[in-house]
């Protein structure tokens, strides 16, 4: 159910994401990475836990499991896992 003009903004997000995406050059980061990372994923994402983040943290990476999909780890219940989470390493 997207008009003409939500498609257009639409297609112009995708086109300057898949810009960011393609100029982006990561740098090292001084410090450990904490990565909140969905239970339910496709296999091809299983063979790489940390996605390469390893290669980018002085310090490693933590990965924090959330229940749930990609797609519904902002919804409830699995937001409320997410939120405590996040709370944990934000106060």
């Amino acid at each position: 159910d997207v008009d003409l003009a939500q498609a257009k903004r639409l297609w112009q997000v995708f086109k300057i994401n898949a810009t960011a995406s393609q100029c982006y050059q990561p740098q090292l980061y001084q410090g450990s990475i904490r990565l909140f990372q969905a239970t339910e994923r496709p296999d091809e994402l299983l063979a790489e836990p940390d996605y390469g983040w390893k290669t980018y943290a002085t310090e490693g990476v933590e990965i924090i499991s959330i229940p749930g999909s990609h797609q519904n780890l902002v919804k409830s219940p699995q937001v409320q896992v997410l939120t405590e989470q996040l709370k944990r390493y934000l106060m």
